[in-house]
């Protein structure tokens, strides 16, 4: 420590203070950017968030959250409902990083917001004889705002293409002395028609101002990220992996490597393992794991955590949690299987019959909304099953209307599967109001559309969908679904079917003890 305050010997306690913080902060730096090199806001090259840091920061490709905010803007036009991310990043000393995010989907493009924010507590001064000075503590703070938007492309090579474009204001402070400046992102994000295969590229610092600290200053430095996320589902193990892998490119010194390999079970549990390509091994590997507890507490609500260790810091521990507003989703073991008996696709004619209804209406042909219907309606088309269960899930949570007849054509496919998906894709749309009067308001006909679509399935060849159905009509139906359940336990012979609909009676006539006969 001695000599770290000879080496800032300046008699104001501000020189003291930049020679501890800056050694502080520029030792992390340098395990994850790569070595010392000139530029500011070195802060900024800490990875935020408990997932990124657990997969080595390698997310240019692989975000598709609030947190694209930092890893790439383009990542924002993926985000399909508003959301909220925080995390807490604990080093040593009481040295603290905290990462907030929010991104707020428009008709146009998904606006983000950020804000990076590292403190140092207060600590002891020293000036040049060596005598305690008194005490001095220090911030570094970056707010983000960015928009990012999708190009639904639908061709050979390209799915869609998302853009996105991110401004930066940095604020640095050590005791008395400030410095601010500004700094401009870019990037893009491809999804290929490889299924699950996407990459990625941001720009950094495109355009800075210079930040003037102490005596001396110097512009943040252009950093070029480009990113790979290949995701392959296992539907027989109930699992998907996700590779992402980031290589990054300096102006003014050597480029790395970044990795990741995130592991989900049953769409609840995250297991994940990442590499940072700078500093020593041990100082680039990373852990952690994530939960997503909207299956158990019926939230879109995950909790994430990271471990890390440097030879500077130590150990790092980093905890975040999220959250998605918009239709809850199927609680846990409500989720139709993933498993592959036959490869089925939609019928195209209705599928497309909502589009071309909403061309007739003279609806805006290339809204943000219509250019993300229109996409996911292609999907429908695939022949593969689990890429057809992904997208009715995606249609679900729109909360669209328009969503209704593509949902219902489903029920006719062979895929069993695909068939029960589509059952919870139209509870999903109608979760948001049940009814609590036996009449069915005309100004409700969506609604009363989706309950005939379910009321069909009661006759199904499928005991599982009829199952699903009379729960469905159980929880969503008006008093009048009584008489239809009634009469499909009269024809019903499969026992658990049976009970089902019982079940279901129950608790119609537990919504509406009136029509209990």
């Amino acid at each position: 420590m001695a000599s770290l305050r000879r080496r800032f010997s300046a008699p104001c306690r501000s020189s003291c203070a930049a020679g501890f913080f800056l050694a502080a902060v520029l030792s992390y730096c340098n395990v994850h950017a790569g070595g010392p090199g000139t530029g500011a806001a070195g802060f900024l090259q800490i990875p935020v968030g408990a997932r990124a840091s657990a997969l080595g920061g390698a997310l240019t490709a692989g975000t598709d959250n609030a947190d694209a905010v930092y890893y790439n803007p383009a990542g924002l036009g993926l985000v399909r409902g508003p959301e909220l991310s925080f995390s807490h990043n604990k080093f040593i000393e009481g040295i603290s990083q905290q990462w907030f995010a929010a991104a707020y989907p428009c008709r146009a493009g998904t606006l983000g917001l950020g804000i990076n924010y590292l403190s140092v507590p207060a600590f002891d001064a020293y000036d040049a004889a060596d005598t305690r000075a008194g005490s001095v503590s220090a911030y570094d703070m970056a707010v983000h705002l960015a928009w990012g938007a999708v190009w639904p492309l639908d061709f050979a090579v390209l799915r869609s293409v998302a853009w996105g474009a991110g401004f930066k204001y940095i604020s640095e402070k050590l005791d008395t002395e400030t410095g601010t400046g500004y700094a401009l992102d870019a990037g893009l994000l491809a999804e290929t028609t490889f299924k699950g295969l996407k990459f990625g590229v941001n720009a950094e610092n495109v355009f800075s101002t210079e930040i003037k600290f102490i005596q001396a200053g110097a512009r943040p430095p252009l950093r070029v990220k480009t990113g790979m996320l290949y995701e392959r589902p296992f539907p027989a193990a109930r699992m998907t992996a996700r590779l992402t892998l980031d290589q990054v490119f300096w102006k003014d010194r050597s480029g790395y490597t970044s990795a990741g390999l995130e592991t989900i079970f049953y769409n609840a549990l995250s297991v994940r393992l990442g590499y940072n390509g700078f500093g020593s091994i041990a100082s680039g590997l990373a852990l952690g794991f994530g939960f997503d507890l909207s299956a158990y507490t019926g939230r879109n609500i995950g909790v994430d955590y990271s471990y890390g260790a440097t030879a500077d810091f130590g150990a790092i521990h980093k905890l975040g949690i999220s959250y998605k507003f918009g239709p809850r989703r199927p609680a846990a073991g409500k989720q139709a299987g993933l498993s592959r008996p036959e490869r089925t696709a939609a019928p195209a004619g209705k599928i497309g019959a909502v589009a071309r209804e909403a061309a007739a209406a003279g609806e805006p042909a290339e809204s943000r909304e219509d250019a993300s219907f229109r996409l996911l309606l292609a999907r429908l088309r695939d022949n593969d099953p689990v890429v057809v269960l992904e997208t009715v899930s995606e249609l679900s949570d729109l909360n669209d209307r328009r969503a209704l007849e593509p949902l219902a054509a489903l029920l006719t496919v062979r895929n069993v599967n695909v068939r029960l998906a589509s059952l919870s894709g139209l509870g999903g749309l109608l979760y948001a109001k049940p009814p609590k009067t036996a009449a069915i308001p005309r100004s409700a006909a969506a609604y009363a559309a989706a309950l005939r679509f379910i009321s069909g399935a009661l006759s199904d060849r499928a005991p599982a969908v009829r199952s699903r159905a009379a729960a469905l009509l159980g929880y969503f139906g008006g008093a009048g679904a009584a008489g239809e359940l009634r009469a499909a336990l009269e024809r019903e012979g499969t026992g658990a079917v049976r009970r089902a609909i019982t079940k279901a009676l129950k608790k119609l006539h537990s919504r509406f003890p009136e029509d209990k006969k």
